[in-house]
């Protein structure tokens, strides 16, 4: 099943950027009960980035986001969670054809920091690169079951994958 989804995952996504995202591992709330902290969980980690998808892809396209359903090409992976290391999300992001790459990541360097709940300033980007085997490498890298605390098929964000249109 493994190799069918890293089949499915390798579809092509135009212009690619790779983005890792690290994410708060505990937020401060207050409340009229008082301040208590909570922990990211995987329903936060996928509300957190819906919440960073819908914003990047309303300032990309503007209305056409919401009225005809346009929308970036994207993988989403998420990893950590067990042996020390924290949860974060692996994507591949579709660069849109309007933007150079300095200014999308510019973008979501400010909607992940500034728009998320979740989001952590910690944030790596990476462009396809030959020698380490471009897309297909980052699809095999991000699949990889080494430091995931689920199944592939259960790490892999369905909700906020997109690769069709």
């Amino acid at each position: 099943m493994k190799e069918q989804i890293r089949n499915y995952l390798k579809t092509p996504i135009q212009n690619p950027l790779f983005v890792t995202f690290t994410l708060k591992q505990k937020v401060q709330f207050q409340s009229k009960f008082g301040t208590y902290l909570v922990d990211l969980d995987e329903y936060r980690l996928r509300t957190n980035f819906r919440h960073f998808s819908n914003r990047l892809n309303k300032k990309v396209f503007g209305n056409s986001f919401r009225r005809y359903g346009k929308r970036l090409k994207m993988v989403v992976v998420e990893e950590g969670g067990k042996n020390e290391v924290r949860l974060h999300q692996h994507t591949v992001i579709e660069t849109p054809s309007h933007l150079d790459q300095h200014q999308f990541k510019s973008l979501i360097s400010d909607i992940w920091t500034n728009k998320t709940l979740w989001g952590y300033k910690d944030i790596c980007f990476d462009v396809p690169n030959k020698s380490k085997g471009d897309v297909i490498g980052w699809i095999n890298y991000i699949t990889k079951s080494k430091t995931k605390s689920r199944d592939l098929n259960s790490s892999i964000d369905w909700e906020n994958t997109y690769l069709v249109g």
